[in-house]
């Protein structure tokens, strides 16, 4: 007999601003990815990839609704 998965939410793949993410979510890690350890450098690497991603898109002429049309930084293949 399987075993049923634990019943922890998952985060979720919707587009949201990193202040709506952290201010109504709380999120914990399993045992086994605990050891790793954001530090300076990694923030660093993700928020210039995520600069990147944007900014290889963005134009002072752009509205709010085509900003919200760009390519996502991560995509959910189901």
């Amino acid at each position: 007999m399987a075993k049923s998965r634990n019943t922890k939410k998952l985060v979720s793949g919707r587009e949201q601003s990193v202040d709506a993410l952290f201010s109504t979510e709380s999120f914990a890690l399993d045992y086994y990815q605990r050891e790793y350890v954001w530090e300076e450098p990694q923030v660093a690497r993700l928020i210039n990839d995520l600069s990147r991603k944007f900014l290889a898109q963005w134009s002072e002429e752009h509205s709010l609704r085509d900003v919200s049309s760009y390519d996502p930084y991560f995509r959910l293949y189901c």
